[in-house]
Parts: C-alpha cells; structure tokens; sequence
C-alpha cells in the first residue's frame, strides 16, 4: 500500500504500514502510544549520532555531545517528532546510523582478541567450559571478526522499506571513507560476493 491518496506524492513504504497496522491494533486510535514511539525513537537517533560523532577522528565526547544535542533541539527536527506519518523517517535514520557505525567499528576497533577474563580457579561450570574452550572460542571470534562481510548493509534493508530517502546511505558512505578512514578504499565499500 502506498502511504498518500496522491499519486504523484505516493511512496512505497511497506514496512511503515505494517508498522502502523500493529500499533492500531494495540492502541486503537488513541494517539499517545504512537507519539511515545517517535519520541523513544528520536532519543535513540540523538544517541545513535552522539555514538557516531565520537566516532569520527578528531571528535572528543563533548564536541560529539554538543552536535548530537544540537540536532536533538533544533526547530527543524520538531516536525520530524511531531507528526506520526514521519516515523519512517526517524526509525529510517536510526538505520542509517547504525549501518555507519558498523562499518566504521567492524572490524577495526573491535577487540582484537575475545574480551573474557578466565579466573585461576574455577567457581561455576561457565567458569571451566570457559577455560577448556577459549582457543577454541577465540578462533571462532577471529573467524567472525576478520571475514569479509557485507553486515553494515543489514540495518539499511529495513531502512529502505521505512523511508526511500535513506538509499543517501551510498553517497555517505563514500564521503566517510574519502575523508576520515585511512585503512580501507572504495573499493571496502562494496561487500565480498
């Protein structure tokens, strides 16, 4: 179903509709629990971007604070959060978000090594598979770590289907590796068949 009576306005946003069909049949018509869900999603937007800002080379947290808290209070976003038909749009740019976060921290910034701390005596049962297994467990997680993955695209595809405009993912994507990543090329943009 497309989301305007008009034809020339019309998009294609199914997974919106969908959206909009459970929240009815929860809530009925009674329009606070869809204004609760924009505003939960727009403060996971700001915190998305705060995330995303102290991500960029250069960025300390109270420049990254200070730009995400600056487009969480901006007059222009207020029609975002006020009007429901503009979920898709902020759920949209959640995805977007996370898809360059991902990318910017897989698998660079991850932890080299798995993260466990394995104690000299066993207390629990989790304690000792723990230690019989961590070579093991560490080969998988190096595996899963350095395999050539298309995983930034995962939150994209429901961003597509929440708000066509997010497809400006592509162009972002590219100006992010011209001008801040030092380790992969345009060509790392494009996922391994």
């Amino acid at each position: 179903r497309i989301s305007s009576a008009e034809k020339d306005s019309a998009f294609y946003k199914p997974l919106l509709s969908v959206w909009f069909a459970l929240d009815y049949s929860m809530s009925g018509d009674r329009p606070f629990v869809y204004q609760l869900e924009n505003w939960i999603g727009f403060g996971a937007v700001v915190l998305m971007l705060f995330l995303l800002f102290r991500a960029l080379p250069g960025v300390n947290g109270f420049a990254a604070g200070f730009g995400a808290l600056l487009f969480g209070v901006h007059p222009a976003t207020a029609d975002t959060v006020n009007y429901i038909l503009q979920r898709g749009l902020i759920f949209g740019t959640f995805c977007l978000v996370a898809a360059l976060l991902i990318f910017i921290y897989w698998p660079w910034r991850l932890p080299q090594h798995l993260p466990l701390k394995l104690k000299a005596v066993p207390q629990k049962g989790r304690d000792e598979y723990l230690r019989t297994n961590f070579h093991r467990l560490e080969r998988i997680y190096l595996k899963i770590l350095h395999a050539p993955s298309g995983l930034y695209l995962l939150p994209i595809v429901p961003a597509l289907l929440l708000d066509p405009a997010t497809a400006v993912f592509a162009p972002i994507l590219v100006v992010y590796i011209l001008l801040f990543d030092e380790k992969r090329t345009l060509r790392n943009a494009i996922p391994p068949a």
